[in-house]
């Protein structure tokens, strides 16, 4: 289906096995996803997309999960079929790990305006990781 950019703010959570959550990137989705990727097709090179320097002051462990949340501007529904998401996450050896949408497991959800939705997640099969080192892209999509 046919879909626009969800104007909101995304959060990318570390959380680890103890419950312990730390936030790692919070930013409006018109910055991580500049133009949208309207039938999941996105409609901007990745020059566009955000760099994200390594991050070297938390480790991911196997078993560490990645959340990621949107907080709308307005209620609206997702469209998840529609989402894009390429996160990166830097091994000891300085190879790149992506975590995409299908990684996520996003679904289809409605979210209410002004209140942090959890839209997806991950568990890290191996580690240990660093966030950051390449260019991150997350495109959330409305359900029109």
């Amino acid at each position: 289906m046919a879909s626009a950019q969800e104007p909101g703010v995304v959060r990318l959570y570390i959380k680890k096995p103890n419950g312990a959550s730390i936030e790692i990137l919070k930013r409006r989705t018109e910055e991580l996803g500049p133009g949208g990727a309207p039938d999941h097709v996105v409609s901007a090179n990745t020059d566009k997309w955000r760099f994200i320097p390594v991050r070297n002051d938390l480790i991911i462990q196997r078993g560490d999960k990645l959340l990621v949340s949107m907080e709308s501007d307005a209620a609206d529904s997702l469209d998840a079929s529609d989402c894009v998401a390429t996160i990166p996450f830097t091994r000891r050896d300085g190879g790149i790990e992506i975590v995409t949408d299908a990684d996520l497991g996003l679904t289809d959800i409605a979210c209410a305006a002004g209140v942090e939705t959890f839209i997806g997640e991950y568990e890290f099969p191996q580690g240990p990781l660093k966030f950051g080192g390449a260019h991150i892209g997350i495109f959330i999509e409305d359900d029109t």
